[in-house]
């Protein structure tokens, strides 16, 4: 385990001593979760999006379930993702039903 001192600057910055960002691997710019539980503060780095999309897939395929992600181009613009979905119930043949959007 490794233990660092740190001070809570002016504007509530803490600064994450030199050997911890590296040997957890982060680097400008990451994001971190910062939790608050029972008296103590956590921080950890997120997950990218590259992994979380790999995450879900694998959860997915253990449930006996398709993870199915639009394309990062789509994402990008709700109503891109809305048209997206229209065109492929055109494409089936199919109406949207109420309140879903398959």
């Amino acid at each position: 385990m490794l233990e660092a001192v740190s001070t809570v600057g002016e504007r509530g910055q803490v600064t994450i001593p030199k050997i911890i960002r590296e040997k957890q691997g982060l680097k400008k710019k990451d994001k971190v979760l910062v939790k608050w539980e029972n008296g103590k503060i956590t921080m950890e780095k997120t997950l990218s999006k590259r992994q979380k999309e790999a995450l879900m897939k694998e959860r997915a395929e253990a449930a006996g379930l398709a993870a199915r992600l639009p394309s990062r181009i789509l994402c990008t613009d709700n109503a891109a993702m809305i048209a997206h979905v229209g065109e492929r119930l055109l494409r089936a043949r199919r109406a949207p039903r109420a309140g879903r959007a398959d």
